[in-house]
């Protein structure tokens, strides 16, 4: 019965499968407007970006390279 539990939690926490990192397919994105700039969740990272532009550039380049993207990301070298 507990692993039962515990497979149903885990199914509800984790809806969908996530790429392992470095993966070339695109992990679940989710943006929320905010007053000033977005807030933006891709697998079970979340980050603030400033402005639509930034947002369109960054989510750009991430749909077309996800593993060359989060790399960058992982050595600080995107400026939200």
């Amino acid at each position: 019965m507990a692993d039962l539990i515990n497979h149903n939690l885990r199914d509800f926490l984790f809806p969908y499968p996530v790429p392992s990192t470095g993966s070339s397919e695109p992990k679940k994105i989710l943006i929320k407007p905010l007053d000033k700039g977005y807030l933006v969740k891709v697998g079970c990272k979340t980050i603030a970006v400033s402005s639509a532009d930034i947002l369109v550039k960054h989510l750009t380049e991430y749909l077309k390279d996800p593993a060359a993207t989060e790399k960058k990301f992982n050595d600080n070298k995107l400026k939200f």
